[in-house]
């Protein structure tokens, strides 16, 4: 038996669980491995109606929570250190803000947050891997390829139009 290949797709989402995608010659597929338990999700690019993107605020959000925290954390070393002097507690403030600001400085350069869901005929599914814009835009362009080849033979269902309206008679009008 020939061994299946995979490419590794952007993106890796470490809770609880390690979240990865991976795209294979006839689908996506979404991996989820909880200590040594792996579950796996597979998505036939056939299968696949679509993507939807939705912005979030995790970007803001953590910036706002590492902005107070390390704020709160440099006025307490500084409160602490200018016991001593005010250029200790100068020094010893900056000692948290420096890598506050980093951490600050990495998040927004990362870009905006943003949810990926594959939509198919029969569910969605959220692909915690995903947690960036940029990965998003960057897993959909790795797959556009294999998904226009894959439907490029599908047609979409033929639509017939409605009858046209005809207007009801009008009765008992006039005296």
């Amino acid at each position: 038996m020939a061994a299946r290949e995979y490419r590794r797709l952007p993106g890796t989402h470490r809770h609880y669980a390690i979240h990865t995608a991976w795209a294979g010659g006839t689908h996506l597929l979404a991996v989820e491995t909880i200590w040594a338990g792996e579950r796996r999700r597979r998505f036939y690019y056939r299968d696949i109606q679509g993507f939807l993107i939705q912005p979030t605020k995790f970007r803001r959000t953590m910036n706002l929570i590492s902005g107070i925290g390390f704020g709160l954390l440099a006025l307490l070393l500084f409160a602490l250190g200018a016991t001593d002097s005010p250029r200790s507690g100068a020094i010893t403030a900056l000692l948290a803000l420096v890598p506050g600001g980093a951490i600050l400085l990495v998040n927004s350069l990362r870009g905006p947050g943003a949810r990926l869901t594959v939509v198919t005929a029969v569910q969605s599914h959220e692909l915690p891997s995903v947690r960036r814009r940029r990965q998003a835009d960057e897993l959909l362009r790795l797959l556009d390829p294999e998904l226009r080849l894959a439907q490029a033979g599908l047609a979409a269902p033929a639509v017939e139009p409605p009858p046209p309206a005809v207007a009801p008679p009008i009765f008992g009008s006039g005296a």
